[in-house]
């Protein structure tokens, strides 16, 4: 699961789906298994965010680099927009 600190609300995808595209978003924990993730090591450091129950990757809408870009899953195509890095704050 991926918590957010300030909410205490996880990381899932919009009404559990598992079709690319969906949206995610920050819910209740309620049992789901939207809400489980797999950090994939895509070396040198990132990592690609892998849904459960979809098995598809956390990503930006069109690979957008703007603030406030949708964030959703996707199938893995390969592209930027499809890599993290684990920042402490």
């Amino acid at each position: 699961e991926i918590k957010n600190v300030d909410s205490g609300l996880l990381l899932g995808i919009t009404n559990e789906g598992v079709t690319a595209g969906a949206d995610a978003l920050i819910w209740t924990d309620n049992g789901t298994s939207d809400h489980l993730w797999q950090l994939v090591s895509a070396g040198s450091g990132e990592y690609k965010i892998e849904n459960v129950n979809s098995g598809l990757l956390l990503g930006i809408t069109n690979a957008s680099k703007s603030s406030g870009a949708q964030v959703l899953q996707w199938t893995d195509n390969g592209t930027a927009d499809h890599l993290w890095t684990l920042a402490t704050g």
